[in-house]
């Protein structure tokens, strides 16, 4: 006997495997089509010239990274708005990796970080890709000056805001929200959410967002990753041990914007959320996170806050935000 749908009309043969099986196909070609990254993306990646020498402990990793944000973090940062002519101040610019990504899609980036020698390292590694980028010494809490003088429409804190202060993260976000001009962008990338349940970034324990630095300064000797465990060993530490520890990665979250802009987050207009514009183009990886421990853990604490944007409650922040 046929099988009856709900309805009681006969479905036998009106869905064939071979039908099912050709969907499913077509329907992960257009994903994967769509998450390809553009051929006028790929046509602008720049080959280095491996005779320019400079000093960079850890050459493998950035050259890890700098494909990373080439392959899905600049896809989508150009989705959200063209990069090319940009005028972007990406702060936390390190060694280069992330501006010679940037830079390479024809934005005007002016890089600023702390720490003179990357500063210098990153100058090299823009130079040995043939990329135009300008960079400063200094502190992004004094950004206000750097945006207005180079006129940026596009802020971005790249992997920074994690191994600032809080105060230093309060007021780098409000300087960086006052520069920007009215539809200017301010986006954050790479950055642990102090709201999940595992910090990965840092310590590789659960729950180790959630603890004040005192408690998590002890609790450090906990941690399965050696180079932390043992890098904080003193029971009471001086003053410079523990202003390391917390530039060393502590998790934020939308209350320091809240703080920091003084609007609630519910307010703040999100213009895009990497991992959810993947999960949009990509019904598996959707159906996966939903079906996961994780999905089920975000499902949880937005029920808790349900007029705060879903990009809030990511494991990381790789959000836009748009003055508006």
């Amino acid at each position: 006997m046929p099988r009856k749908s709900m309805d009681g009309q006969s479905v036998a043969g009106s869905v064939s495997t071979s039908n099912l099986f050709h969907f499913a196909r077509n329907r992960v070609a257009s994903v994967e089509r769509r998450l390809a990254v553009p051929n006028r993306l790929r046509d602008r990646w720049t080959e280095k010239d491996e005779a320019i020498l400079f000093d960079s402990q850890n050459e493998a990793h950035h050259t890890f990274r700098l494909n990373r944000f080439r392959t899905e973090v600049i896809p989508w940062l150009d989705r959200t708005s063209p990069l090319n002519g940009a005028r972007i101040l990406e702060i936390g610019s390190g060694e280069g990796a992330s501006t010679v990504a940037l830079a390479e899609q024809g934005a005007n980036v002016v890089g600023l970080d702390v720490d003179e020698d990357e500063v210098a390292t990153a100058r090299l590694r823009c130079q040995a890709h043939k990329v135009d980028a300008d960079f400063e010494v200094g502190n992004a809490v004094n950004l206000k000056s750097s945006a207005e003088a180079h006129k940026a429409d596009w802020i971005i804190m790249w992997a920074v805001l994690e191994h600032m202060t809080d105060e230093e993260r309060l007021a780098s976000i409000a300087a960086a929200w006052d520069a920007l001009p009215e539809n200017g962008l301010l986006s954050v990338v790479e950055t642990p959410n102090r709201l999940w349940y595992f910090d990965s970034h840092t310590g590789q324990l659960p729950f180790y967002h959630w603890l004040p630095d005192s408690l998590a300064y002890r609790y450090a000797k906990y941690s399965p990753r050696e180079s932390f465990r043992h890098g904080y060993p003193e029971v009471t530490p001086s003053e410079e041990q523990q202003l390391s520890f917390r530039r060393r990665g502590r998790g934020i979250s939308f209350h320091e914007f809240e703080v920091a802009i003084e609007r609630s987050a519910a307010t703040l207009p999100v213009a895009s959320c990497m991992q959810l514009e993947r999960r949009r183009f990509n019904p598996a990886r959707a159906t996966g996170w939903a079906i996961s421990g994780a999905g089920r853990y975000e499902r949880s604490i937005r029920a808790i806050a349900p007029n705060i944007p879903r990009a809030w409650f990511q494991p990381f922040l790789y959000l836009t935000l748009r003055k508006a």
